[in-house]
């Protein structure tokens, strides 16, 4: 079901194909219920020497990309759209996609290095969305740089994390 985007919300965006902005909120809206749900079971079976504090540090981050997707589909209420609905399509619409196999309980090293690869992912899919909607989408532009904020916080924890 699609609604007409609000006046002022009309107002807001300029010079911008709508449907195109939307198609990216959707992909990133897949994004971060993929992430969300990965790196909570990671931080489930995580065991061994310091999988109490990865576990806590994945889980604080997994509730953080609860929050986005939470925030990129108000923005997507707004222009007008929900987000995806059917969660089967979640990994197909996904820049980042769920991956084939999560490393071993005890693979700290290897569940850290796999969060990197998406933190790194996600700011790369931020960045493209702050680039199509600079001057043309201060709401959406705005949000993706509270996002890829966030995602690049994430990507320190990691790194720090792997003693890069």
């Amino acid at each position: 079901m699609v609604k007409k985007m609000g006046k002022s919300n009309r107002d807001l965006v300029k010079d911008l194909d709508v449907d195109k902005v939307i198609e990216q909120l959707n992909k990133a809206y897949a994004d971060e219920w993929v992430a969300f749900y990965q790196y909570l079971t990671m931080a489930f079976i995580a065991t061994g020497h310091r999988a109490f504090a990865f576990a806590n540090a994945v889980k604080d981050i997994a509730m953080v990309e609860l929050e986005h997707l939470e925030e990129l589909a108000e923005r997507m209420n707004q222009l007008g759209t929900q987000p995806i609905i059917p969660i089967s399509e979640l990994n197909e619409k996904a820049n980042c996609k769920f991956p084939k196999k999560i490393p071993e309980e005890t693979d700290l090293e290897g569940m850290a290095k796999l969060i990197l690869h998406d933190e790194r992912c996600a700011i790369e899919v931020y960045d493209k969305i702050m680039e199509m909607t600079k001057d043309k989408d201060t709401v959406t532009y705005n949000l993706a740089l509270h996002i890829i904020e966030e995602e690049i916080e994430h990507e320190d924890k990691m790194m720090t994390f792997l003693g890069e």
